[in-house]
């Protein structure tokens, strides 16, 4: 997967959003492919005033994450402005197609 992250302005938690499964796990056939693992992920980003001139780009990057979404892969995206505006714009699926649906809805808020 090629994709140029616009990483500051988008969070993929490492430790609670992303789990890949099957690496060096019982049972786990070693000559699988490691690009045909499935991934669980989760895509955070910031929806405050702050990134208003760049909300253009961070959805280009989640719809280029979830162009590469396979059919096996779930995730999730929340977006938060503060403590009191955080939303879970998508829970876990498995369609790629409601990811890059859910960033297209993407707006900046007031904070």
């Amino acid at each position: 997967m090629k994709l140029k992250l616009f990483l500051p302005t988008m969070m993929i938690l490492p430790l609670l959003a992303v789990s890949i499964f099957g690496q060096g796990g019982k049972g786990q056939d070693e000559n699988v492919p490691t690009d045909t693992v499935p991934l669980t992920y989760g895509v955070v980003v910031d929806n405050s005033g702050t990134y208003r001139r760049i909300l253009g780009r961070i959805i280009d990057t989640v719809i280029a994450i979830a162009d590469e979404h396979s059919a096996n892969d779930e995730a999730f995206l929340v977006t938060y402005v503060d403590v009191s505006k955080t939303a879970i714009r998508l829970e876990f699926t498995n369609e790629g197609q409601e990811l890059r649906e859910a960033a297209e809805e993407m707006y900046i808020q007031g904070g």
